[in-house]
């Protein structure tokens, strides 16, 4: 337990509080399920961002803070719900920590194993097809080829990236080096650069959301963490750090995160970057001005823990400290500097608080702990005074974990909760 201040009773108090009341309202699978986005769509069931699924993970961590087997039993409770929605005709992805059978497979790694171990093999038998894994990679190489690529043909989560990272949180390497190899070979060359001086990671333009087509009449290239090349960089590098069998990817880590670096700016908030660029920007090397952003899945705490994960990986001291800097401006900044108004995980407070507390955790630094108790003290303050906070509390209805109060309550857990145990899920967020 991480507890640092005057405050502490309160916080441990509060936080107790908290998470017994989203227990009490969250506790049935069935009465749940009209608080989830979408839910009428029936692969929402298997989304674990803002599926039903991912209370699994929400209630696995309470229980280790309320010491209740109930809550454990309501964590299995909600994987068997989902797992009996699955149908014979269900369309469900195979290679993605955070959907369709990948998420099954992901949770299988952050519950006691000692339970699941005969769901794991079954799960293993579903996703670990030679077969039918050769031509999903054929299929991805062969976009790379005809320029169709799309942002969740690499990205975390629903990309290889997130593949890569749920290969490495498993203990049986041997079995699986083949499919890591076939999906750091696809990701290298996202990163090449192709004969008429385009990179691979470039999304043209009928190929982007509809809302950047409006933005990006050109297409674009995109730098956040969640869904662009900054998650990349942060897949290669852990995949390094755990594995230095794996030192030919010393180079491309040390070319992407140069990439990213000569792109950031500095602002009166510090150093900052843009979320995306287009193909004059990469081609001159640099990119209309910018704004501060707070958030994890495109905001420059996202980009900067990926360069300190590519400083550790090469022991790059300017690295390392570029992304302390960058965390210590985000650090002088107050609420009313933020650009981010929510309070959950992906864009909001508790991604921030969560980044912020781990480079205290990883560097020793208390600027990032009086930070991390400025942040909590702020989302629980947002309980008790709504109003105050309206803007921040627009999803708090939803209870999923990267957009809804799932996020929070993972958020406030890992601030009671060891590192040990919190690192049993953080890895689904390119985080550790």
């Amino acid at each position: 337990m991480i507890l640092n201040s005057l405050n502490n009773n309160y916080r441990y108090l509060k936080i107790k509080e908290i998470l017994e009341d989203f227990a009490k309202r969250f506790s049935d699978p069935y009465q749940s399920l009209k608080f989830f986005k979408g839910i009428d769509v029936s692969e929402r069931y298997f989304d674990l961002a803002n599926g039903p699924i991912g209370m699994v993970i929400v209630f696995n961590e309470i229980s280790k803070i309320l010491d209740s087997n109930k809550h454990i039993e309501i964590a299995h409770s909600y994987l068997s719900f989902c797992n009996n929605q699955i149908k014979s005709d269900s369309m469900l992805s195979f290679y993605s920590p955070w959907s369709g059978y990948g998420a099954f497979a992901a949770l299988t790694q952050i519950l006691p194993k000692k339970y699941y171990s005969k769901f794991s093999a079954q799960l293993d038998n579903v996703i670990f097809n030679k077969e039918r894994f050769e031509k999903f990679i054929e299929h991805k190489n062969l976009q790379i080829y005809n320029k169709n690529l799309k942002i969740s043909d690499y990205d975390l989560l629903q990309g290889i990236s997130g593949f890569i990272r749920y290969l490495c949180i498993r203990d049986d390497y041997n079995k699986i080096k083949w499919y890591i190899e076939e999906c750091v070979l696809y990701l290298m060359k996202i990163m090449d650069i192709s004969n008429n001086g385009i990179p691979n990671c470039f999304v043209p333009y009928n190929n982007q959301p509809n809302i950047l087509k409006k933005i990006y009449p050109k297409g674009h290239i995109n730098i956040g963490l969640s869904h662009g090349i900054s998650g990349i960089l942060a897949t290669f590098s852990i995949l390094y750090i755990r594995n230095k069998e794996f030192e030919y990817l010393s180079n491309k880590i040390k070319e992407i995160a140069n990439l990213i670096i000569s792109f950031s700016q500095k602002t009166q908030f510090g150093i900052v970057w843009p979320k995306h660029i287009t193909l004059e920007e990469y081609k001159s090397g640099s990119a209309a001005k910018t704004v501060n952003n707070e958030s994890w899945c495109y905001g420059e705490i996202g980009i900067a823990r990926s360069i300190f994960l590519a400083s550790r990986a090469l022991n790059d001291s300017k690295m390392e400290a570029m992304s302390i800097e960058c965390f210590r401006n985000v650090c002088d900044r107050r609420i009313g500097d933020w650009r981010i108004k929510s309070t959950t995980f992906c864009h909001g407070i508790s991604g921030l608080f969560y980044l912020v507390f781990q480079m205290y955790l990883d560097t020793g630094l208390k600027v990032f702990l009086d930070y991390s108790d400025y942040l909590i003290d702020i989302i629980l303050d947002s309980y008790e005074n709504k109003e105050k906070y309206n803007m921040f509390l627009d999803e708090r209805e939803y209870p999923g974990i990267l957009d809804g109060e799932g996020g929070i309550i993972l958020a406030l857990t890992s601030y009671i909760n060891d590192q040990m145990e919190r690192n049993k899920w953080d890895w689904l967020f390119l985080i550790n």
